[in-house]
């Protein structure tokens, strides 16, 4: 007895909550390339895990970085175990030698640029953001997918705005 492989073969079972908006019944490759399609619109480095999952890194805005000060007046020792430190913002002067067209080769879409997108400084912080998009069946609903973001690392509401963002593109309804 032959068995077909169907397009979904490989996929993983959809477990949690489900976003209404990111369920789809486009067929799997269809959803693939629409997803790789957006992702690479926004800006967003995209390294293939398998058929169904990526990982994706949305790089730290340029002209942002984080330094760590001394919050301690003359070194005074206030009981802590290590010197006090502070994060504050400061903008970022390039080095003549740093060349921006380097990144990881495993990943696909643009290098870091001015193309990458970010939101408002009160929404979008502008940090470093890693996460995983994977295409997941819905369990007893045949021909019924999930779209899942799940977020590695990064500011909290730099991931809501690209949630919110790429739910809006990718308009699977």
């Amino acid at each position: 007895m032959a068995s077909t492989v169907g397009p979904a073969e490989g996929l993983g079972i959809h477990r949690g909550a489900i976003d209404q908006t990111m369920i789809t019944i486009l067929s799997p490759p269809v959803t693939i390339k629409r997803i790789r399609d957006v992702l690479q619109s926004m800006g967003i480095q995209v390294r293939e895990e398998s058929t169904y999952r990526f990982r994706c890194v949305r790089p730290r805005k340029q002209g942002v970085v984080l330094l760590a000060r001394d919050a301690g007046e003359g070194g005074a020792d206030d009981g802590n175990q290590g010197p006090n430190l502070t994060l504050t913002f400061a903008e970022e002067t390039p080095s003549k030698d740093e060349d921006d067209d380097v990144y990881d080769e495993a990943t696909s879409g643009p290098p870091p640029s001015s193309e990458v997108l970010y939101g408002q400084q009160t929404e979008d912080p502008g940090d470093e953001l890693r996460f995983s998009v994977e295409l997941t069946k819905i369990d007893r609903l045949e021909g019924t997918y999930s779209l899942d973001l799940r977020r590695l690392r990064g500011n909290l509401r730099s991931y809501k705005f690209i949630y919110c963002e790429f739910r809006d593109r990718i308009s699977l309804q």
